[in-house]
């Protein structure tokens, strides 16, 4: 099973590397859990950033996570905000601009099945859907057959076959789209128009992405994201000190990168971590937020 997709990133100093980049359905229960204590803590229209989208190749090639954050937000009742996508390839553009249907494929041979199945249904009820199963053809995506929960385990040992559930993009989303208040922008998060007409951001999301970059990527990245953060407003990011992907640019002086305590409090920024971890072959990682202090 590969996660994986191939993306250009054009970064600052490097137009044509190759990468490589992980997503799926459940990727964002880090932003999502942060999302909500941050959220709380804003007064007036909330605004937000999400960077590096993503793809599953799973599942269809779709980007997951901007249409959870708006059912996260929707069913806190807050239904004025501001939300900006940015992703250099236009694929992950393409696909929410045009996406009708959710797909999430039924892997129930994984180790977190159980778990996964309970925050999927937890997700419907935020979107006041139910689940629908469909069986999609593996040499065929557009050949698909609706099936009941009483064939699931006939279709699960079909050799052409792969069972996924499926959902409707939520109608609230495709209206933001229209009207503005979601915005796309496919453009490289180094230089990108991130502001418009002088706004700030309150949290903005960039997992699985920096280490993408190259360093002097990185730097005119936080740079550009930093200058439109509100004071009290964060960015959500991860580093570690190796992944199984290449290039694979670390961030953080610790883990072999350039950014230090001088550098963060130059950008008027304060690192605050949320999560650490260590595993044998990936090293030491962690999970934070750089908050914006002055």
């Amino acid at each position: 099973m590969n996660f994986l997709r191939e993306r250009i990133l054009r970064s600052a100093d490097n137009f044509d590397a190759k990468t490589y980049a992980e997503t799926g359905f459940f990727r964002d229960c880090q932003t999502i859990k942060t999302l909500e204590r941050e959220i709380s803590t804003i007064v007036g229209r909330p605004n937000i950033l999400m960077v590096g989208l993503g793809l599953e190749s799973m599942s269809g090639y779709i980007c997951f996570t901007p249409f959870k954050v708006v059912a996260q937000l929707e069913a806190a009742n807050i239904f004025d905000f501001g939300l900006t996508l940015v992703d250099s390839d236009p694929r992950v553009i393409k696909d929410i601009q045009t996406r009708e249907y959710l797909y999430w494929y039924d892997d129930y041979l994984s180790p977190n099945y159980k778990n996964n199945i309970t925050e999927y249904n937890k997700f419907l009820q935020k979107i006041n859907q139910v689940d629908s199963l469909v069986a999609c053809n593996r040499f065929q995506a557009t050949n698909t057959i609706e099936i009941s929960e009483d064939e699931v385990s006939k279709w699960r040992k079909t050799i052409d076959y792969d069972v996924y559930h499926r959902i409707s993009v939520p109608l609230s989303f495709n209206r933001r789209v229209k009207n503005g208040s979601i915005r796309l922008l496919e453009e490289d998060i180094a230089v990108a128009r991130i502001s418009a007409n002088g706004q700030k951001y309150h949290f903005c999301e960039i997992l699985n992405t920096l280490y993408l970059l190259t360093p002097q990527g990185q730097k005119l990245t936080l740079k550009n994201i930093s200058s439109t953060l509100a004071k009290g407003g964060c960015i959500l990011f991860d580093d570690g000190e190796k992944r199984n992907i290449d290039p694979d640019t670390p961030l953080l002086k610790r883990f072999g990168g350039w950014l230090d305590n001088m550098e963060i409090a130059q950008l008027g920024l304060r690192l605050e971590v949320l999560e650490e971890n260590e595993e044998y072959f990936f090293g030491k990682s962690l999970v934070g937020i750089l908050r914006k202090v002055s």
